[in-house]
């Protein structure tokens, strides 16, 4: 059983893990809001669903990185997504 908070290090996560807690089994994607790029699941009309990262990223670039080796840290708390943008 993971901890909350615990980085995915190691782990491959393909599904939101919120998303799915919801009944929702949607793909991991990289998304984007004002505060940077973060982890999170898109329902199927492109809007926002979960937040599954607690950390932002600057990049486009340096969110692949972290997803591609699974450095990134799941979420464990759903968060508003009315501030989230997909652009």
């Amino acid at each position: 059983m993971t901890k909350e908070n615990e980085p995915t290090k190691g782990r491959s996560v393909q599904y939101g893990k919120l998303a799915e807690a919801s009944g929702e089994k949607l793909e991991l994607q990289i998304l984007r809001s004002a505060a940077g790029y973060y982890f999170g699941t898109k329902d199927s009309v492109g809007e926002p669903i979960s937040r599954e990262s607690e950390d932002y990223y600057r990049t486009e670039d340096q969110a692949q990185k972290a997803l591609k080796e699974a450095t990134w840290t799941q979420c464990y708390q759903r968060r508003e997504l009315h501030q989230i943008s997909a652009d």
